[in-house]
């Protein structure tokens, strides 16, 4: 076969491809197909989607209610080469204080002090409950000692929104600035704590280990591996872990090769 026709059925034969993945992408709107295989000998398989974060439904067919979080971090020059555990939280303010969705990373300032965190904070029902009020709760730990260093607190304003978008800078307290206790009998297995932000003389309580709650009345069983550190329990009953450097996974149970290779 001449190579002018090769190329007109190579030429031919990819816009087939790309026409039939644009079909098929199409009925998955913003998210990716896929083919599951049922049976391989008779070629049966059935079509499903991969939605991002922001959509959900058989077809990504409906916005998820959300919070967009961009937040920058910035450290005093005595941790400027501390590594932190930031751990992102959305809760609400009923007593359960339910931990919506979370998120956690690493920062190191000598190497993240210009990288904007951005993250997407789902509810955890379709839709959000109104009557609540909702907001962005960070905790900040040493990562080597798993010291707490601080939190923060960011209100969800306007929550009548079905996507809330919030921008701010944190700035990590200083390692000789104590955080601040507070006075409240309702901290019935933990310690009242101000927010180092302390909008509008903001406090919540920092529950034992095995409690959570908004007043620490709700005993749970730790999953979390011996070493790391349980700081709450998230919607779905599955315990928030903090990993010690030589750990990851949401239980720390699986090693960090690269930590032990650098010791």
């Amino acid at each position: 076969m001449p190579k002018a026709a090769n190329n007109k059925t190579k030429g031919i034969s990819d816009a087939m491809t790309r026409r039939i993945f644009q079909l098929h992408q199409n009925n998955c709107h913003r998210g990716f197909p896929v083919y599951i295989w049922l049976n391989s000998k008779n070629f049966l398989k059935n079509e499903t989607c991969f939605c991002p974060p922001n959509y959900y439904g058989d077809q990504c067919q409906y916005e998820n209610q959300r919070v967009s979080l961009t937040i920058q971090f910035r450290a005093l020059s005595d941790s400027w080469s501390t590594l932190f555990a930031i751990i992102i939280l959305l809760i609400d303010d009923s007593d359960e204080r339910i931990i919506h969705s979370y998120e956690q990373f690493t920062y190191l300032s000598t190497r993240d002090c210009k990288t904007k965190f951005n993250s997407y904070l789902l509810y955890s029902t379709h839709p959000k409950n109104h009557t609540k009020n909702y907001a962005i709760h960070i905790d900040i730990y040493e990562k080597v000692t798993l010291i707490y260093r601080g939190s923060l607190l960011y209100p969800v304003t306007f929550s009548f929104l079905p996507v809330n978008r919030l921008v701010h800078i944190g700035i990590i307290p200083r390692s000789t600035e104590n955080f601040e206790t507070c006075s409240m009998p309702q901290c019935v297995h933990g310690k009242c704590i101000r927010y180092s932000n302390n909008p509008q003389n903001a406090v919540f309580c920092q529950c034992n280990q095995g409690w959570s709650g908004r007043y620490c009345t709700t005993p749970h069983t730790s999953i979390c591996s011996p070493d790391s550190k349980s700081i709450d329990l998230s919607v779905y009953n599955r315990s928030v872990c903090v990993c010690p450097i030589n750990k990851f996974g949401y239980r720390c149970l699986l090693p960090d090769t690269i930590c032990q290779m650098n010791n």
